[in-house]
């Protein structure tokens, strides 16, 4: 049996564990880690958050992630323009 290089070793092992643990994401499919799907805000949405926190009496940042079924700091970046800033 021939010895195996360094490189050779590494590309057999990389291929043992994709065997051993497919990916649970295909391109294009919208499901986190542990198979639950994640939600993308439409750039409607992302204008409707906004557009909520800047009203006289606004919503929570927790009632509105409630609400659109998102998480609170996604709330808080999209209300500082962290994220989605080119949304109006």
């Amino acid at each position: 049996m021939a010895r195996q290089t360094d490189a050779e070793r590494a590309r057999a092992y990389r291929a043992r564990r994709r065997a051993a643990n497919p990916p649970l994401r295909r391109p294009g499919e919208n499901i986190d880690r542990a198979g639950r799907p994640w939600r993308i805000l439409t750039d409607d949405q992302v204008g409707e958050i906004r557009a909520r926190l800047a009203a006289p009496n606004p919503p929570t940042q927790t009632e509105l992630a409630r609400e659109f079924g998102i998480h609170q700091s996604t709330v808080s970046q999209i209300a500082t323009g962290r994220r989605r800033r080119a949304v109006a």
